[in-house]
């Protein structure tokens, strides 16, 4: 049997790259404009309606 080196590690060639978390502080300002935005919407809506 000729040696050639084959890798029978346990990795997977498919595994993508992993991203950095994001700050805590970050994640609660981009949460704070998305409740802004959404109330704006709401209130919009319900000048619509009535």
């Amino acid at each position: 049997m000729s040696n050639r080196n084959y890798d029978l590690s346990a990795k997977n060639p498919n595994v993508k790259e992993e991203k950095s978390l994001r700050e805590v502080e970050e994640i609660l300002e981009e949460l704070k404009q998305n409740q802004e935005k959404a109330k704006e919407l709401f209130v919009g809506i319900l000048k619509t309606i009535r």
